[in-house]
């Protein structure tokens, strides 16, 4: 085990000698589900957004939405429904995507539907722009 601290001083673990990215390295963009528990536990989650963000994605009943990260950062939400035989992902970005990032989103929905919606014969995604 290797002994690592973060940019406050608080003492951090990994595997010694385990491959890591440089600092400036950004995340891919992910979707977490809802009650997701990286939105729950993180001690300072303002890392991840901020309290307007923070009350768009949990709402008022407690209730937290499925959210999508671009490098760590919760940048919008989503969700899906199944019509038929056509599994749709919903997404409601809260920045601007560009096309990559809509590219790359796609292909992450895509990844979701066929857990979410496996006897779907067809994939879709949509954006709430």
């Amino acid at each position: 085990m290797e002994r690592l601290k973060d940019e406050r001083g608080r003492e951090l673990y990994d595997l010694r000698g385990a491959p890591r990215p440089s600092a400036d390295t950004p995340a891919p963009l992910r979707l977490l589900g809802e009650w997701d528990n990286v939105l729950l536990a993180h001690a300072d989650r303002t890392r991840m957004f901020d309290d307007e963000t923070r009350r768009r994605v949990i709402r008022k009943n407690g209730d937290v939405m499925p959210a999508i990260l671009l490098d760590g950062v919760v940048a919008g939400t989503w969700w899906w429904r199944r019509r038929k035989d056509v599994a749709t992902l919903e997404a409601m970005p809260f920045v601007k995507l560009t096309k990559a990032l809509r590219e790359e989103l796609e292909a992450e929905a895509e990844l979701a539907l066929r857990v979410l919606e496996p006897a779907a014969a067809q994939v879709d995604v949509e954006f709430a722009d």
